[in-house]
């Protein structure tokens, strides 16, 4: 058993090896397929040579998604969307792209976008909306909550070479608009130390960067 998967609720080992299309775990009830795992250690192998730190930061990539796509979802941001789905609209987005360019069209960015790609575009938008959504659930911030956060948060808001930041007067909705992204970021913590996280830890174990989805 890896270290990091101590504190998670373990399964039995399945008997064969599991192809990437399997379950590895699940989060509260959305599962963690192997092809989502092995993305993510792909996207952290770089950072992590380690490979129980790799494997660590591979599973608490899964858990983010997962928890912010239910976060999404539990806030109207999105509509039932799963991992399986989003990977549908991904392949419908090119195949927009690829109709739009035979007959003629306007596309921007690539003609053809890959998996991590339409990903990493297609979450940022999601983390925005539920930045506003959260927000709007949180109710309107007093000048005194945003003076407070920019007094915490100094050095973020000092202009390069600068020595104290710029009152809140003359900066408002950039404190605002962090403030925002800091509260979100804090209900994403809050939720993934809640989440009900089970793990297959033997056939997580055997899935590496270099396994084929």
């Amino acid at each position: 058993m890896f270290p990091w998967a101590l504190g998670l609720v373990l399964v039995a080992p399945w008997v064969a090896a599991a192809p990437p299309a399997a379950v590895v775990g699940s989060v509260n009830g959305d599962p963690i397929t192997a092809q989502c795992y092995v993305e993510a250690l792909r996207r952290h192998r770089t950072r992590e040579p380690d490979v129980a730190a790799l494997h660590q930061a591979a599973l608490h990539d899964c858990i983010r998604f997962a928890v912010i796509l239910q976060l999404a979802r539990r806030e109207g941001v999105i509509a039932n969307v799963s991992d399986a789905g989003l990977r549908s609209l991904w392949m419908k987005e090119n195949d927009r792209r690829a109709r739009t360019l035979a007959a003629g069209g306007i596309i921007y960015g690539p003609r053809h976008l890959t998996w991590e790609q339409y990903r990493s575009y297609w979450l940022d938008g999601v983390l925005r909306d539920l930045t506003v959504a959260l927000a709007r659930t949180a109710g309107p911030e007093s000048d005194a909550q945003l003076a407070h956060f920019l007094e915490e948060h100094a050095a973020r808001f000092t202009p390069h070479g600068g020595k104290t930041p710029q009152p809140l007067s003359a900066q408002r909705d950039h404190v605002r608009a962090e403030y925002r992204r800091d509260a979100c970021e804090r209900a994403i913590r809050r939720a993934i130390a809640r989440a009900n996280v089970v793990v297959d830890a033997p056939v997580a174990a055997r899935l590496t960067p270099n396994t084929v989805p």
